[in-house]
């Protein structure tokens, strides 16, 4: 299995969703990345989840949301569409202020490649970004483009 993640601004522009798409046409096709992690959390992900859920049936994919909180009973129907959503082991455990940051090094730990869109030098996506690129695993900034 070889996976990547995502980690970009809560408020990234609906404009960028052609840059996710050619990335990830990219992964699957040439370097063979056969599964995705999103977030749940902020624009980015919203933009990367409907990328990946118009691709999935064209490149044969698998594609997992991964939760920064558990679902309760109200939530049914948000988490009804036919997507693997899936709480990381052991985030009951965290405050839940920093779910977020434990789903995220959930995502990392388990990634070859990271797509990122950081433009600023701060937050979440930009400590995310870093650390990926400190361990290593190819990164690709849309930012940059």
């Amino acid at each position: 299995m070889i996976t990547c993640t995502f980690f970009g601004h809560r408020d990234a522009p609906w404009e960028i969703k052609e840059q996710v798409k050619d990335a990830v046409i990219d992964l699957t096709t040439k370097h063979g990345v056969n599964t995705f992690f999103v977030g749940d959390s902020g624009a980015f992900d919203r933009i990367v989840k409907s990328v990946l859920t118009e691709l999935m049936p064209l490149y044969n994919f698998d594609l997992q949301v991964i939760l920064s909180r558990i679902p309760t009973v109200n939530d049914s129907e948000r988490y009804n569409d036919g997507t693997m959503y899936v709480v990381p082991e052991g985030i009951e455990t965290a405050l839940p202020r920093f779910r977020i940051d434990f789903r995220n090094k959930y995502m990392l730990n388990a990634s070859d490649y990271v797509i990122a869109y950081v433009e600023r030098e701060y937050g979440g996506a930009f400590k995310y970004y870093k650390m990926a690129k400190k361990r290593n695993l190819t990164v690709i900034n849309l930012a940059e483009k």
